[in-house]
């Protein structure tokens, strides 16, 4: 099995006396201050409703540097890099609300006489003569808002019938950065080094046992089919070697015309639906999420290609491009798709120090604690952990008494981490009839600002 490049789409049509070009802008994060920090250039990427705006300044001379070129027809750099001053993100209605205040603004503050020349290129408003808030290349040339989408025709329906966040979580994005380092899209670790899909996970083998559908992301037509490769979790050397060439395990890899193709990995042995030639529907089944080929979890690894270059679907662009950069995502809008920095995705109450492998088989029931139990113990499986995380643990009797409260602070980066903390019975007296409640918090801190994220959970002993 393989594992696809963009296409970019036809810039707008730029005022008679200005001509548009294409740069790819990476903006390094600038320094904290309180004072207004200036911003030439602005990029807009939007996702699930909500628009996030880079605001970035690029040395001015560098500007008129590529105007003079432009102008005199000379070869113009691919991308070039300047400094993010700001990052927002804000509701749909409220960026339309922003453009048509900035549009006001531009005809009031308009010098007298003169009419303000307004053009929505994306992410802001410009007039010539005038940068109001970012685009402008001398007076002649106006920068896109960071690089063009891939193909916008191109479309993904989510590929396993799911709910992201609830059935099911990516457990790894698309690895953008093209050094040793992993980086997903929004330039943190929730990857590994030459990652070349989306791995969607869901909550245990038991949930793989009992089915868990593969969907076509995109209508098409099958080019290959591979089944026979045995579900199981490579957990060392020897294992891994059975699978030399079959990394993908069971697959199906369909082409949907025009360069683009989606290949499925991991798949259930004995699960697949379709064979080669097929034609088949966006959302049509193809088999089932599995656990064969290189793989340690139950998941579907999806890879997306154009022309045989792999594309990231969270942002359209090519694996190479790197993070941070403007993008159209390639899901489409109805398929719900979000991007989770960190997913603690299951937890549990057990009467004992909980068994990791028992509870990844989806057999965390036999766990459950009775009232003679030696102890209570509050787990919980989470998914792109990062060193300096926070995660806090507290548990609430049947009398609404705090009997546990625990912290731990995570020593480094881990695409999955299992942690519990408990407390033991302290007499012969059994625990208490009723409700026991536990609720574990990651706590994050990320350019000075607090994120959390809960779980909750509810055992009764009787």
């Amino acid at each position: 099995m393989a594992e696809q490049s963009d296409k970019p789409e036809k810039s707008e049509k730029a005022a008679p006396s200005e001509k548009a070009i294409t740069l790819n802008v990476q903006l390094a994060p600038g320094n904290a201050t309180e004072q207004p920090m200036m911003a030439n250039y602005t990029a807009v990427s939007v996702a699930q409703g909500i628009a996030h705006v880079d605001f970035g300044f690029i040395e001015p001379a560098l500007f008129n540097a590529l105007g003079q070129a432009i102008r005199q027809n000379k070869p113009i750099p691919k991308g070039v890099r300047g400094t993010r001053t700001a990052r927002i993100a804000l509701p749909l209605d409220a960026l339309v609300r922003l453009q048509q205040q900035l549009q006001q603004t531009a005809y009031e503050s308009a010098p007298p006489g003169r009419a303000a020349q307004r053009r929505t290129q994306g992410a802001g408003v410009s007039w010539r003569g005038r940068a109001l808030v970012l685009l402008w290349l001398g007076a002649t040339a106006a920068s896109e808002t960071g690089p063009a989408p891939t193909n916008e025709r191109f479309e993904l329906s989510w590929p396993v019938a799911c709910r992201i966040g609830e059935t099911c979580w990516v457990a790894n994005y698309v690895d953008v950065d093209s050094g040793k380092d992993a980086r997903d899209f929004r330039c943190r670790g929730r990857s590994y080094d030459g990652h070349d899909g989306v791995d969607i996970a869901i909550r245990d083998t038991s949930v793989m046992e009992q089915g868990m559908t593969v969907l076509a992301a995109a209508s098409g037509v099958v080019r290959r089919v591979r089944d026979g490769v045995e579900d199981r979790k490579l957990t060392d050397e020897a294992l891994r070697k059975l699978v030399v060439g079959r990394e993908c395990g069971n697959g199906v890899i369909v082409d949907h015309g025009n360069g683009w193709e989606t290949q499925y990995c991991h798949m259930k042995r004995g699960s697949l639906l379709v064979k080669e030639g097929q034609q088949v529907t966006a959302e049509q089944a193809l088999g089932q999420v599995g656990l064969s080929g290189k793989t340690e979890f139950p998941h579907l690894h999806l890879t997306v290609r154009h022309q045989k270059d792999v594309v990231d679907p969270f942002t359209g662009q090519p694996m190479s491009t790197g993070c941070e950069v403007a993008g159209h995502p390639l899901w489409k809008k109805d398929a719900s798709v979000i991007y989770e920095d960190v997913a603690l995705y299951n937890a549990g109450i057990a009467g004992g120090q909980p068994n990791v492998e028992m509870i990844r088989s989806g057999h965390a029931d036999s766990l459950t604690p009775n009232a003679q139990s030696p102890a209570l113990v509050l787990w919980v499986d989470i998914l792109g952990v990062e060193a300096g995380d926070q995660i806090q643990f507290q548990l609430i009797g049947p009398d609404n008494k705090v009997m546990l409260e625990s912290e731990q602070r995570v020593d480094r980066r881990q695409a999955r981490r299992f942690v519990y903390a408990g407390k033991k019975r302290q007499n012969a007296a059994p625990w208490t009839s009723g409700a026991y409640t536990g609720q574990v918090t990651l706590k994050r801190t990320e350019h000075g600002q607090i994120a959390e994220h809960r779980i909750s959970c509810t055992v009764t002993i009787r």
